[in-house]
């Protein structure tokens, strides 16, 4: 996986989890579920990484 992507993936997740912290400061109803599926994104995003990085046998 080339590092661009990883970065880009990463900064995704980021940016979920901040717009859903920033819901919940404004007291957005329902920000609790936005900010559960932006948290569940982002370890999917880090699942996704790693399954990649491990399915090439150590290759980079």
């Amino acid at each position: 996986m080339k590092g661009k992507t990883v970065i880009l993936l990463l900064l995704a997740g980021m940016l979920a989890v901040v717009g859903a912290a920033f819901l919940k400061i404004q007291h957005v109803g329902n920000a609790e579920l936005f900010l559960l599926l932006a948290l569940v994104f982002q370890v999917g995003i880090f699942g996704y990484i790693i399954y990649r990085n491990f399915s090439k046998g150590g290759k980079s």
